[in-house]
C-alpha cells in the first residue's frame, strides 16, 4: 500500500495513511524512507480530542486515548491533525479518565467519530483552498 503513495507524489496528489502510533508499519524502512520524501509529514495524535470513547471496566463511558499516527503529504491535514492532542499527555488543558482498549472495548473506537472526519476535511479543505483549488 505505501508504494501507491510514490505514486501520488509525483503526480502532485495528496495522501493521508492512518495507523493506530504503534503499529509495526510505522516503523518499516518503507516509512522512514516515505518521511525522507520532501513535504512528508508525520503526526501522532490522540483520538480522545475528537470525542473517541469506550467503557472503563466497571462499564462506565470514558475517553479513548487512542493513540494514532498519521502519515501524509499534506502540510493543512497534519496541522489539523496535529491539534489533537490529550492533554494528559501534552500537559495543557484539564486532565480526564480514559477508557482502555482491551478485553473487548476496542470495538467501540473502531469508527472515526464525526469530530475526527470534520478534522480531516477541514485540513483537505485549507490544503485545497492554499493550493488555489477550492
Amino acid at each position: 500500500m505505501l508504494d501507491c503513495y510514490d505514486e501520488q507524489i509525483k503526480d502532485g496528489h495528496y495522501f493521508c495513511h492512518e495507523a493506530p502510533h504503534a503499529a509495526w508499519v510505522l516503523k518499516t524502512a518503507r516509512v522512514e524512507e516515505l518521511l525522507t520524501r520532501d513535504g512528508v509529514l508525520y503526526v501522532r495524535n490522540d483520538q480522545c480530542q475528537s470525542g473517541q470513547s469506550s467503557t472503563t471496566r466497571d462499564g462506565r463511558a470514558a475517553l479513548a486515548q487512542k493513540p494514532t499516527g498519521w502519515l501524509t503529504n499534506s502540510r493543512r491535514l497534519a496541522e489539523e491533525l496535529s491539534k489533537l492532542q490529550c492533554p494528559n499527555r501534552s500537559g495543557v488543558g484539564a486532565k480526564h479518565e480514559h477508557a482502555h482498549l482491551i478485553s473487548g472495548r476496542a470495538k467501540a473506537a473502531e469508527n472515526y467519530t464525526p469530530q475526527l472526519v470534520d478534522t480531516l476535511l477541514r485540513g483537505m479543505r485549507r490544503q485545497l483552498e492554499d493550493d488555489g483549488m477550492l
